[in-house]
């Protein structure tokens, strides 16, 4: 489960009041020994104006202080969402603690220290509650992620829902005009719906396997797999060939006289390859030549270059988003999952794919980079249970 951003990268942090300047002095150096991130106020004025700036995890307030003293700067504390929450641990004079108990609690008081402080007491005191409070902002973090991840799901498949929708629409049409006999069978009007339908329920495959692939992209990897790029960029090239000569356009394999490993499985390469070339081939002209590329470098690499249209500068990474198209008049068929399955797949194995330069009307280069199998094998993300 994705994980929203938080501060569990950084040490919990406490902000101390107390108007005594010894007193002060003597509170951090009491709590220096947890490795927190302390912060003195010398007043409740100053430690609201410091609250306001600053997010802190847990406030040690001493009660007796002039002016505004700690049961006021705690109500006024309270009085903010921001800090309506924060654990507050009161400092009360051992001859008033009775009276101070009862109110601090009323103000939402998690605790209560005596003075003279017992250093010991203190940090015992101190470092639970931070513990509490990092086991809190974690938790948190983890619903947030969670909720990111569902509002992008319900995204997603009503997305999909809306794609899958086109071609089961026509197909419905198509299929309208054969029964209620506006269209006979037999006939050449027939053959073409007859096509129609062909091509549309191809269409409606083509969706479903992406989106199933999709789904896979979530699952656990094959960690143990190897896979030479050189062969693999090689097999997608004559996967492609027919394609190419179909359209009147050819694929120029620029490989490795040797083996250039990865870790990564073979069949999610092959993918990403087929629909990087497949893409290529869908922009480009009739006649121009694909180029693709195999580079040993800090990373084994894979380039593929078409000499399309380009795609314009402020596109460039909203065309790996799912289902978008450049324009209503996209020449490639399929679903619009190419690139955004291909981006997600290679993540698995912490590559990448990008698109390394366009120009327009003069074409663009899409990489595929994976770590070489030289890399530990540690570097890879933990499978998911």
């Amino acid at each position: 489960m994705k994980e929203a951003p938080d501060r569990a990268s950084h040490p919990p942090s406490v902000l101390v009041v107390d108007d005594d300047p010894h007193g002060l002095v003597a509170l951090k150096a009491v709590l220096a020994p947890l490795g927190l991130r302390v912060a003195g106020a010398p007043s409740g004025r100053d430690a609201l104006r410091l609250l306001l700036k600053e997010r802190f995890d847990l406030i040690v307030l001493d009660v007796r202080m002039p002016n505004l003293d700690g049961f006021e700067t705690a109500a006024m504390i309270r009085q903010r969402a921001a800090t309506a929450t924060t654990p507050i641990i009161f400092v009360s004079a051992f001859s008033q603690a009775e009276a101070d108990v009862a109110r601090g609690y009323g103000l939402g008081a998690i605790d209560f220290v005596t003075s003279p402080i017992v250093p010991a007491v203190l940090r015992a005191k101190v470092q639970a509650i931070a513990a509490l409070e990092a086991d809190k902002t974690r938790l948190l973090g983890l619903i947030a992620g969670a909720r990111e991840e569902a509002a992008i799901a319900s995204e997603f498949l009503s997305i999909a829902a809306h794609e899958i929708r086109r071609p089961l629409t026509v197909i419905g049409g198509y299929l309208s005009m054969l029964v209620d006999g506006s269209v006979a069978a037999g006939s050449a009007a027939g053959r073409k719906v007859l096509e129609g339908l062909f091509v549309k329920t191809e269409e409606a495959d083509r969706l479903l396997t992406d989106l199933l692939l999709a789904a896979k992209a979530e699952f656990p990897r094959n960690a143990e797999a190897i896979v030479d790029i050189n062969t693999a960029a090689r097999l997608a090239c004559e996967r492609a060939q027919s394609r190419a000569s179909l359209i009147g356009s050819g694929i120029d394999f620029q490989g490795l006289d040797r083996t250039l490993e990865a870790r990564a499985d073979s069949a999610d390469i092959g993918r990403i390859l087929d629909n990087l070339i497949g893409n290529a081939l869908s922009y480009s002209p009739p006649e121009a030549v694909v180029q693709v590329r195999v580079i040993d470098a800090d990373t084994a690499r894979v380039e593929i270059e078409d000499h399309g249209r380009g795609v314009p500068v402020e596109l460039r990474e909203r065309i790996f988003e799912p289902f978008f198209r450049i324009a209503s008049g996209d020449p490639a068929p399929g679903s619009g999952l190419g690139l955004y399955l291909s981006r997600k797949l290679a993540g698995r194995y912490l590559g990448t794919v990008e698109l390394l330069e366009s120009k327009a009307d003069r074409g663009s280069t899409f990489t595929l980079s994976l770590p070489g199998s030289r890399a530990s094998l540690s570097a890879l993300p933990p499978e998911r249970p």
